[in-house]
């Protein structure tokens, strides 16, 4: 075989098969409920303390991301929000939101969903947190939860 074929056939098998894969986890996270005074990517918590019974994100690098929550409540364990929105904040809490998904219903009362959406993603995004807006009359406004861990929860993203 001629020398350049084979160079050819090895950049082809080295591009096929290197760099991002597509449709791969780019986040994949817990979602642990917000506490009061926070702020996150320039959006601050809500007044009352929310816990989370089960929660993970997934986030793709083609865009795509599901979000299942079960148990999103107030420490109470009422849940008066119908409906609400992931936004992905990128630079870490004092990031800002990059994007945000359309609005989905939670449960009431039980606080529970299973969504996804595509979303149009950055270029990059250093140091990512995926937050749970309420979504009132105007758009997503404060937030009850957010990727992170709960070592007391025992929850796990798989």
């Amino acid at each position: 075989m001629n020398t350049a074929i084979k160079l050819v056939l090895v950049f082809v098998a080295f591009f096929a098969f290197s760099g991002v894969r597509a449709n791969a986890q780019v986040l994949k996270s817990t979602i642990i409920g917000s506490t009061p005074g926070q702020t996150i990517g320039g959006v601050t918590a809500a007044r009352a303390p929310w816990q989370v019974t089960k929660g993970r994100i997934i986030l793709r690098n083609d865009g795509s991301f599901t979000i299942q929550l079960t148990g999103l409540v107030l420490v109470n364990g009422t849940n008066p929000v119908a409906h609400v929105a992931a936004s992905l904040v990128c630079g870490g809490s004092g990031g800002a939101v990059a994007v945000t998904s359309q609005t989905f219903a939670l449960s009431v009362p039980e606080g529970n969903a299973d969504f996804s959406d595509q979303l149009t993603l950055p270029t990059s995004c250093l140091a990512p947190v995926v937050i749970v807006q309420v979504v009132g009359p105007n758009g997503p406004t404060i937030f009850i939860a957010a990727t992170g861990v709960n070592p007391s929860a025992g929850d796990s993203a798989d």
